[in-house]
């Protein structure tokens, strides 16, 4: 081969390498404590119409007051500015919602967009719901998620900030109220996934909270609350989802994020096992690797054991829910003992099993799909006469708005799981 020639395959190997080996990880989603994914395939450039909705009921006053720690605004603002930095972003518009939808900029330029986030106040809010029809006194929250709803497409993703407040009047019995709202929200769900399905991500964040805050009887009571939760309810593309949460999820940007829910139309999720080599418990052969055979009781405690490494690649759920024995199921005798993340090895857990006897034959193991226990820990019932530290981080009726949600996806199957595997245990 020619001098010419040999440079000239040089160079091919060369950029073939630059090809493959050096792609950006710029855009790859920080995920501290959720969805640890490897990152979704990349969306086209300039595809996603994003849309933010902000509830302006005299509700959210609160979290406008100087005396608060700021983080509501803070939070909106970093939202915001992900969502128009994100290389997926074809447009962004934004909206008020209270008694009516209020377009305040669409297809926003960065001129508006910076005057929009540069005047999230209370005399702002109110001068736009007069000046366009709007009451600041009402907002009914089953109506407003719709009509967000509505307008979601596949390119589309479609953002909510409300407190996430059910308000049923001094009139109304607040548990139908709640699951008359729960079901109505359901169907309305449902009826917009079966023509256009779509992915909902509900980011729930919390800040100070200085002002009237309105009861279930919507009777005012001023003062200072420490720690208010707010959710983002976003609905739409599911990879734009998928980063968006990635990003919310580094501390440094968002210190008032607490936790999140994320629903897809997709029923099962791959995961990736094998058991682990336990010589006290079994013999293990690693050609066959989720088989065991030979079981050998702790005479300590009298439980057979069955050590599993798991790497549930990706879930839309947060470390926490995976770490939770009470998510998983399992036949026969044996139960989920303990679930841990295996240090120096991100994404992958060891769950051990437990039981007073193993007979041969085959375990099936599952992690459920159900909502995550930050829901029902952030849940009340009743507002009426509760003071700030009664109501520090719940908020009245959530858990019904989420069920609601859940429900159009999931409520459908009897007992939803994320994935199934089958152990089998051997003479």
């Amino acid at each position: 081969m020619s001098s010419k020639n040999i440079m000239q395959a040089l160079l091919c190997f060369i950029l073939a390498l630059a090809a493959t080996g050096c792609g950006s990880d710029s855009d790859e989603p920080y995920h501290p404590q959720g969805l640890k994914s490897t990152p979704p395939a990349r969306l086209a450039k300039a595809s996603i119409r994003y849309a933010v909705y902000i509830e302006n009921s005299a509700s959210l006053n609160g979290y406008l007051k100087p005396g608060g720690d700021s983080s509501f605004k803070a939070n909106v603002y970093h939202l915001i500015a992900q969502l128009n930095g994100s290389a997926d972003k074809k447009s962004i518009s934004f909206f008020d919602a209270n008694s009516k939808i209020i377009p305040v900029a669409q297809d926003a330029d960065a001129a508006q967009t910076d005057t929009y986030t540069g005047h999230l106040d209370e005399k702002t809010f109110s001068k736009r719901s007069s000046d366009n029809g709007g009451s600041q006194s009402k907002s009914d929250l089953q109506q407003i998620l719709g009509t967000v709803m509505d307008s979601t497409q596949a390119n589309s993703v479609n953002i909510l900030v409300t407190d996430g407040i059910f308000s049923p009047g001094a009139k109304a019995d607040a548990v139908t109220y709640f699951s008359q709202q729960q079901y109505s929200i359901q169907n309305r769900f449902a009826e917009r996934l079966k023509a256009h399905p779509f992915a909902t991500l509900v980011l729930q964040f919390a800040s100070a909270f200085e002002g009237y805050y309105y009861d279930q009887e919507n009777k005012g009571k001023s003062g200072y609350y420490s720690n208010r939760p707010y959710y983002a309810i976003c609905m739409g593309n599911e990879q734009a989802l998928q980063r968006l949460l990635g990003r919310v999820q580094d501390p440094a940007a968002f210190p008032g994020f607490r936790d999140f829910l994320f629903l897809t139309a997709k029923e099962r999720y791959p995961v990736k096992a094998r058991i682990i080599d336990a010589n006290d418990y079994y013999d293990y052969n690693a050609d066959v690797p989720m088989t065991v055979s030979n079981m050998r009781v702790n005479e300590k405690d009298k439980q057979y054991r069955v050590k599993l490494n798991l790497r549930p690649d990706p879930l839309p759920v947060s470390e926490a829910y995976l770490l939770d024995a009470g998510n998983y199921s399992i036949s026969g005798d044996f139960r989920v003992e303990s679930v841990k993340a295996q240090s120096g090895h991100p994404g992958h857990y060891e769950l051990v099993l437990a039981a007073p006897k193993a007979a041969p034959g085959n375990l099936s193991l599952a992690l459920k799909n159900r909502l995550p226990a930050w829901i029902a820990a952030s849940h009340t019932d009743t507002d009426k006469g509760l003071d700030a530290a009664a109501l520090s981080g719940k908020t009245l009726g959530i858990r019904n708005i989420l069920n609601g949600i859940y429900g159009a996806y999931y409520g459908q199957h009897t007992n939803p799981e994320y994935f199934s595997l089958t152990i089998s245990i051997k003479e």
